[in-house]
Order: C-alpha cells, then structure tokens, then sequence
C-alpha cells in the first residue's frame, strides 16, 4: 500500500504552525459549531473523473486549480477564517487561541485551523508561510472524501495530497479542508500512513473521488490502479461497469446468461459484470459485494495491455500458491474480473509479450 510523501516545505511551514506558540495554537472546543458537511446527494453525483486531479465537481476544482497552479496570492483569497472564543490563560497541549491585551476572554477571534499530532489555530497576520506551503504545482491528489460530523479540522471536503518529493517524516499524510469552496484547514498525519490516517477519521465510508499516483502516465488506468492500490472495495465498487445482457428463464450450465429472477421475463436485460472462479458467471451489482471484497483483498502485482484493454494483476494473499486475480479495464472502468483458480501472478505474466508489460513487478515494488 502507498505511503504518501510530502512536500518538504509543506511539513516544515505547517509543523511550525503547529508548533509556534501558545497564542496561536489550539484545537475546537465541543460548544463550537463545524460548518455543514456535504449532503449523501452531493456524493452521488461526484464521479472519479479521467484527469487525474479534477474531480468533475466545480467548487472542488477551482481550489485545486489554484492549488496546483502554485500562487501564493490566488490562495490566499480562498483561504477562509473560522471565529473561536480566545481564552485568558490556555493550558494543555491544545489551547485555545490566548486572547490579546485588547480582547476580553470569549472574544471571537479569527484564525485559520490546523492539525498534526495537536490541533492548533494561526491568525491571519501569521498566515504568509501557510499559503506558500499550500501551493504544490507537481503534487497529486490521492483520494477527497466527504468530511464525517467528527473529522477535524472542519470541512466540507478532505483532500488527500501525496508528491514525489521526500518528506520531513515518512508516511506523513497531507490533507487539506475545503468548504463552500475556500480553504479551511491543513491536516499533517504525524508519521501516519494514508491507511491509519483513514481509519482514525473513520473516512473509508465517505470516498468521493480517487487521484493518481501516475503509475503508467495513462490518466484513466492509473486512477483504476490507485482505487485497486488504495484497497477500498466501495471506491472500487465506483469503477465497476456493468453490462446489459439477456436473461434467461431455464439454466443452460456453465458460462450461461444470467438466470432471470421471478419478475423478469425471459429476455430481460439485466446488468451484470462478468466475473471468472474457475467458470465464468455474471454478477449483478446488488451481488457484488464479495467480488469488491476480493479486490480489495488483492496486492497489485503487474499491468499490461490486452488489445484495446488493460489488465492489472492481483496478488491474492492465500496460502495455496498464492492464485492471481486479472483485472480487465477499459479506458477507466473494470469490465471483467478473472479470479484465476491455480494461476501465480508469474505464471501470468510468464505468457505476455515483454513489450505489453505497462507496470513489472519490481517497479511496484520499489514505490
């Protein structure tokens, strides 16, 4: 599984902002009220778009436009301050903001949220370091979830972020809140990986959108290979293209139509996704839960070109023989599924011709 990397000067300006003095510095309190997060709609219309980094959603991708452009004054006026009551006095490892001699305890003060192993708040006078440091023309969007009640800091949207350059601490997540299509926070995992940094946040039920790492250039491909990667059987299940095909009344044995259920006619066309376990079947969407599972299951191995397709082979972590699963893809979208009975992942690849080999093992292996 990838472990992001980030940009050195990322971590460096955020863990200063972190770290930079009490009177900055703080996580909410519970009286204090997070903007709303996106509707369960707002999620189904988002699709996992061929650019790499644009999601099709428009609010989103007006950030990451400014974002990925690299200008320090652009954003700069989508950053968006959050008003939290400063206190006299903070004690503990996440205070509140301190209040200034002219501002009585309580009084709302403006300050942009951010996280790393503690929470912390920074006020717009201190902000200079923030906005270059969240400018990164070369980096790639990861994953964006819709933001649960509990995530924080407060968002509408997470953006996960990774870069090809080497990071303070290896591992580190970098996300950053967008709300209402402003910035609204900066999230540095402390030393977790993208998969601990999921499930503290409890993000795996709330993927909207899957990026690119750029394993074969092929914008389409590789945002399959990263759901494939990223083992997350609900964005897998985004990716899935079922097709109509007629049902049939009678069975007729291995490799038939599907049968047709008690409403349907024969003749029906029903959508379904051909799946291979020694013999081939279809299985309908609300049946294919097992098969995302498996996908998830799986460690990607190789890719390679297949005609007009694609194929990523899987890894299957079982102990007899360790049997590949080839995942066929067309343009974007998984349009078969060969869970191979006795097959190796070298024994596949064995049979390709070097030249239709996109991804070899060792490459994977030394990401």
């Amino acid at each position: 599984m990838r472990q992001l990397l980030i940009l050195t000067g990322v971590a460096v300006a955020l863990l200063l902002v972190g770290c930079g003095g009490g009177n900055d510095s703080d996580t909410p309190t519970a009286t204090l009220e997070p903007p709303a997060t996106a509707t369960a709609e707002a999620a189904a219309t988002a699709t996992v778009a061929p650019d790499t980094r644009r999601t099709g959603i428009a609010e989103l991708d007006a950030v990451l436009d400014v974002l990925f452009a690299g200008d320090a004054d652009a954003i700069r006026e989508l950053v968006r301050f959050t008003p939290v009551p400063c206190e006299l006095e903070p004690i503990g490892l996440d205070p509140q903001p301190t209040c200034r001699d002219d501002e009585p305890a309580g009084t709302p003060v403006d300050v942009f949220p951010h996280a790393s192993c503690h929470g912390g708040f920074t006020r717009p006078e201190r902000m200079s370091g923030v906005h270059t440091s969240l400018a990164r023309p070369t980096g790639e969007v990861i994953a964006i979830y819709v933001a649960p009640e509990t995530y924080w800091p407060w968002a509408e949207f997470v953006v996960v972020f990774g870069d090809d350059t080497v990071a303070l601490v290896p591992g580190d997540v970098q996300a950053v809140s967008i709300t209402d299509g402003h910035i609204t926070g900066t999230h540095l995992g402390c030393s977790a990986t993208l998969e601990e940094f999921i499930a503290f946040h409890r993000l795996e039920d709330s993927v909207l959108f899957i990026g690119s790492g750029g394993l074969t250039g092929i914008g389409g491909l590789d945002t399959a290979l990263d759901a494939l990667r990223l083992a997350d059987a609900e964005a897998l299940g985004q990716l899935i293209q079922f097709q109509p095909i007629a049902c049939i009344a009678t069975p007729q044995g291995i490799g038939a139509p599907p049968l047709c259920r008690s409403d349907e006619a024969d003749g029906t066309l029903v959508d379904v996704l051909p799946v291979s376990t020694c013999e081939l079947m279809y299985v309908r969407q609300d049946e294919s839960d097992w098969v995302l599972d498996s996908l998830a299951e799986g460690e990607l191995y190789a890719v390679y070109r297949d005609g007009d397709r694609y194929v990523a082979v899987l890894s299957n972590a079982m102990p007899a023989g360790r049997p590949a699963t080839r995942v066929y893809i067309d343009e974007r979208r998984i349009v078969e599924i060969d869970i191979t009975c006795v097959l190796t992942p070298e024994e596949v690849l064995a049979d390709i011709d070097p030249a239709d080999i996109l991804v070899a093992p060792d490459a994977l292996s030394e990401r």
